[in-house]
């Protein structure tokens, strides 16, 4: 079940966002050196933990790159010898009640009598690191037996999330964020800031979010990563590497039937070897809204600005505006 619950994980969902190599390749390399740096200092349960996460990233670059389809016939495999254990049980079953109501969880990690409502109250910067460091605990229940699951009374969960003071003091107590789940086919939730613990001599810094959305199928793997969006910024994302500078202007090779013309664009962002430009002309000629002063102002363009559907050409040499393939 693990197995195939690594190669389900492993699915790509269509999209540039999820489809771009260099992304992967960095979730690769972040979770390699997680594991090496955790086998270093000796915490080999730290390290095993995140062999999935990177299993998983690999799983998706040999998707992404071709080199594999999909891994249907490996799940196909695996769920034979799952229905072929399964056939062997006896059929016997036991009854379990528990005395209290909540959100039950199968999931058992050992941090359930660690990480409780209580320590994260009185949590302070030192309380955290010294927290996380600590080994889980064999869990088994008032009787004595190891539990089937666990039960959470509330649908209120926290995450607890390290960072330095500088990137701290960019978040507002009481301000909602955007949290985004990379591991958890980027699932998008709203976190409420609510905490934000320092200490006057150390320069690092933990940001506490509580959340009241539990959505379908989502893993709440005790350590995972996830991205607090601060800002953002829409228009139409164009690799860095179709922009051309023509006669003074920011622009991009464009296709129209077998003729190159070529396109203005407003840059706004450059992230991850794409630039975001804006979807409005900054120098449009429409008047609305303008004087008769200001429109007289406003200069003729010699190219037109890039618009939505256009063909970008991404690489290539020796083009030019108006030339013709045949």
């Amino acid at each position: 079940e693990k197995k195939l619950s690594i190669l389900e994980e492993s699915k790509v969902q269509l999209g540039a966002a999820n489809t771009d190599t260099e992304t992967v390749d960095q979730k690769i390399t972040s979770y390699y050196s997680m594991i090496l740096s955790n086998i270093a200092d000796g915490k080999y349960s730290h390290a095993m933990r995140s062999t999935d996460n990177l299993l998983i990233q690999m799983n998706r670059r040999q998707i992404i790159t071709g080199e594999v389809k999909d891994f249907s016939a490996e799940e196909s495999t695996l769920s034979a010898k799952k229905n072929e254990l399964t056939s062997k049980l006896t059929g016997r079953t036991e009854t379990v009640v528990s005395d209290m109501s909540g959100y039950f969880f199968s999931d058992i990690d050992g941090y359930e009598n660690l990480f409780t409502t209580k320590a994260l109250n009185d949590l302070t910067l030192s309380s955290f690191y010294e927290l996380i460091e600590k080994d889980p605990q064999a869990v088994t229940n008032k009787n004595g037996k190891t539990p089937v699951g666990k039960i959470a009374e509330s649908y209120k969960w926290y995450i607890a999330m390290p960072l330095n003071k500088k990137d701290a003091e960019r978040l507002e107590i009481g301000e909602t964020y955007e949290g985004i789940f990379p591991y958890n086919y980027e699932t998008k939730i709203f976190l409420l800031a609510e905490r934000i613990l320092t200490e006057a001599s150390d320069e690092r810094a933990v940001a506490v979010f509580s959340c009241r959305e539990m959505p379908q199928g989502f893993s709440y793997q005790r350590r995972q990563n996830v991205e607090i969006v601060l800002s953002s910024t829409e228009g139409y994302r164009i690799p860095t590497t179709a922009v051309r500078i023509i006669d003074g202007e920011k622009g991009v090779y464009t296709l129209y039937g077998s003729t190159v013309v070529f396109k203005r664009i407003n840059i706004l962002l450059e992230v991850d070897g794409y630039y975001i430009v804006s979807e409005d002309d900054p120098l449009s000629n429409d008047t609305q809204g303008n004087s008769a002063d200001e429109s007289a102002q406003l200069p003729t363009q010699k190219y037109s600005y890039i618009s939505l559907y256009d063909k970008i050409i991404v690489s290539g040499k020796e083009l030019e505006n108006g030339m013709v393939f045949y």
